[in-house]
């Protein structure tokens, strides 16, 4: 499999637009858009009103290629310190996805990394967009492998799932996208990428997955955890990674009703305080840090 880095300005930019303004994605990645307003209030500021979709392109083409043209200096020498990173760590990342995901890399012969000035990373078929945002304003380098293995755990996943579903049941939307950010953080939490993770905050899921709880014969368990244990028991008796999707699927189709009504508690009270424990209060209020029961 060969990792490529590579500074792609146009690429950037077209991702802020249909990151703010492309509904299919603002649907799927809603937060996104509310990142990039949260990092650039000025574009927002900037883009408020505006409904023509051409002025609103040359207001974001003008204001990302202007942080482009005062930062090129920083983003080279990011660039470069991102090739020698994954160049010296390729082998042990590949080496990992096999063991864990029974990943084929000639299925994915190619992946092309481009650094980002978009607050979040995100990821495509054979793309995906690493944020460096924080390094290039805040001089606070990402933990850009843990990022990495994260956003490619998901290609690989849906890679395979697809088939799962075929054979057994496909999931919702909703159901689909939590049990993907759920798997991420059970893949990297596995012995074979000790040395290589540089962050333990990355070994915990996305917000919205690590507050779930699950409730399986009356014990309480943190829904990560829960999957985390099966796929350790599954893996010790030699299953692969696809028996273990199959039995996540079953699951996920028994409870994919109460994933979806938690999801809307979610969406609602999302941003609604700034304060981060205000917000957890909110969302234990509203049930949602309550079971989900299986």
């Amino acid at each position: 499999m060969i990792i490529e880095i590579k500074k792609d300005k146009k690429s950037d930019i077209d991702s802020f637009y249909e990151s703010i303004f492309g509904e299919k994605y603002i649907r799927k990645w809603g937060h996104v858009k509310k990142a990039i307003f949260r990092w650039y209030p000025q574009l927002e500021e900037k883009l408020d009103g505006i409904l023509d979709q051409e002025t609103r392109k040359k207001i974001i083409y003008d204001y990302v290629d202007d942080i482009y043209t005062k930062h090129d200096s920083k983003l080279q020498t990011i660039t470069q310190n991102l090739k020698l990173l994954f160049g010296n760590n390729k082998e042990k990342i590949v080496s990992g996805l096999v063991t864990t995901m029974d990943f084929d890399p000639e299925n994915t012969p190619y992946i092309m990394i481009m650094p980002s000035l978009k607050p979040n990373s995100t990821f495509w078929t054979e793309n995906i967009s690493l944020s460096v945002a924080l390094e290039v304003f805040k001089n606070k380098a990402n933990p850009y492998i843990d990022i990495f293995v994260h956003e490619i755990t998901h290609i690989i996943w849906n890679q395979k799932i697809w088939e799962i579903y075929t054979s057994v049941w496909t999931l919702w939307p909703l159901a689909h996208e939590d049990l993907k950010e759920i798997v991420a953080p059970i893949i990297m939490r596995d012995s074979c990428f000790k040395d290589i993770i540089q962050s333990e905050y990355m070994k915990d899921a996305n917000e919205k997955q690590q507050l779930l709880n699950i409730s399986s014969d009356w014990v309480q368990y943190p829904i990560v955890d829960y999957f985390e244990s099966l796929y350790k028991n599954m893996r010790e008796e030699s299953h692969t990674f696809k028996e273990i999707m199959e039995v996540f699927v079953k699951i996920f189709i028994k409870i994919e009703d109460q994933i979806i009504e938690k999801h809307a508690i979610y969406n609602e009270f999302w941003f609604s305080s700034k304060d981060k424990e205000l917000w957890i209060k909110i969302l234990t209020e509203k049930w949602y840090l309550n079971p989900i029961i299986l």
